[in-house]
């Protein structure tokens, strides 16, 4: 029997959106009833992730191979999104071959006729290929500078690093038809962050011209040109709508390095506010992130939040608190445990008073568990009190009813930014 990997699966296509499109597309396979499609999770080394996926089971390979370069042409349309499902071999362990990047090559200028079976046979030759995928057409901003114009681009995994060696030694600069064959070996989402040279900079008049970027760019940083940038800068004009919108332009370019990158960045933030003439907004300048990039930096945040707030032992939550007190007069009271490295509450008067409260990080765990033990009858002391009742004090848990201040006005402003 042989299984298929089938991921990328959008979502809010439904179980039973899939099973009809295996039928219209008549694709004879197996699975589990009732068919569930299942969510993988965030590598925590690389931010990558399969999303929604679903192992399907054919009875003869011929008839899985057909099926893997059936699926990996549709494109499903959800909520007038359009997404590339992918389909591949599933393989046992799959995560370790992949985190060996060595052994995981991409292929750039691949001839847009040619099919995933296509690119499996042509790199059997040189070692045993367990995954190989088409990608196409070719999204610009994945094209290397040699990239063609019209193309598609290819992942192919080889059991070990010795025949991807061999495989890029052999086939890369070779022709493909008219095509040439780029090829370099994948680097994981961790990897190409740490070498990220990508500089991203924002609201600067639209009258500056490449040129004009570059040379206002080195004389902010005091560095020759030449000594900054790697290639051509790419601008674009702010098209938000006219409330957000700084009557400026955009410019994305690449440094010579990442250090340079980093460098830039840290100097021009360095000065200050700086409003150029024209523009309304003052110029901003980052690092500039691919949308895996962004997902992967929010898992970290994610992660070291949990890691600080719910898995320390230095977080409690204070419930009963009166809705009109005050984040000073409760500092000033839960002082008395600890030093509080932070506290935060809900920015609405609307919070249901259930579920009203604040959160409180000690710098010890040893301060956070006296906070729990004697914080309620401690208050019933106080004066002024604190609660009309009774002070509930407990662990830190994830709660999704409520926001503190920070989250709610992250939340409100990219809302805003939004629209």
């Amino acid at each position: 029997m042989s299984r298929v990997f089938v991921s990328n699966i959008p979502e809010k296509f439904t179980p039973q959106d899939l099973q009809l499109l295996l039928q219209q597309a008549n694709i004879p396979c197996s699975y589990p009833e009732p068919l569930k499609i299942l969510k993988s999770k965030r590598h925590k080394a690389d931010g990558s992730s399969t999303g929604r996926f679903i192992v399907l089971n054919f009875d003869q390979d011929v008839v899985a191979n057909t099926a893997i370069e059936a699926i990996n042409m549709m494109v499903l349309t959800v909520d007038q999104k359009e997404t590339s499902i992918r389909a591949a071999p599933f393989i046992p362990n799959f995560r370790s071959y992949l985190e060996n990047p060595l052994s995981n090559l991409v292929i750039y200028n691949i001839p847009l006729e040619l099919a995933t079976n296509d690119l499996k046979d042509l790199f059997n030759e040189f070692g045993s290929v367990l995954s190989a995928m088409v990608k196409k057409p070719m999204n610009k901003k994945e094209q290397p500078a040699t990239a063609a114009p019209k193309c598609a681009m290819g992942y192919v995994l080889f059991e070990n690093k010795e025949q991807a060696d061999a495989a890029m030694e052999s086939a890369n600069g070779k022709f493909l038809g008219p095509n040439q064959l780029y090829i370099v070996k994948y680097k994981t989402l961790a990897q190409r962050m740490n070498e990220n040279a990508e500089v991203l900079l924002l609201s600067i008049p639209t009258v500056f011209g490449e040129a004009e970027t570059k040379e206002w760019v080195a004389k902010q940083v005091n560095m020759p040109v030449e000594e900054i940038f790697a290639a051509n800068v790419n601008l674009s004009p702010d098209t938000r709508p006219e409330t957000f919108n700084s009557n400026g332009q955009r410019a994305i370019f690449t440094c010579k390095t990442r250090q340079i990158a980093l460098e830039v960045i840290d100097k021009i933030n360095a000065l200050g506010p700086i409003v150029l003439e024209g523009v309304k907004e003052p110029v901003q300048i980052k690092a500039k992130l691919t949308r895996g990039m962004l997902a992967f930096q929010r898992g970290q945040e994610q992660q070291q939040n949990k890691e600080k707030y719910a898995d320390s032992g230095k977080n409690v939550q204070v419930f009963g608190l009166k809705s009109d007190v005050t984040e000073t007069v409760v500092r000033e009271f839960f002082s008395r445990y600890g030093t509080i490295e932070q506290l935060s509450a809900p920015n609405r008067t609307d919070v249901e008073q259930n579920i009203f409260h604040y959160n409180i990080l000690f710098s010890k765990p040893e301060e956070a568990e006296k906070a729990i033990r004697e914080a309620a009858k401690d208050e019933k002391s106080n004066m002024p009190r604190l609660s009309t009742s009774e002070l509930r004090v407990q662990k830190y848990e994830q709660r999704k009813d409520v926001q503190s201040t920070r989250a709610r006005k992250n939340k409100d402003a990219a809302e805003a930014g939004a629209q």
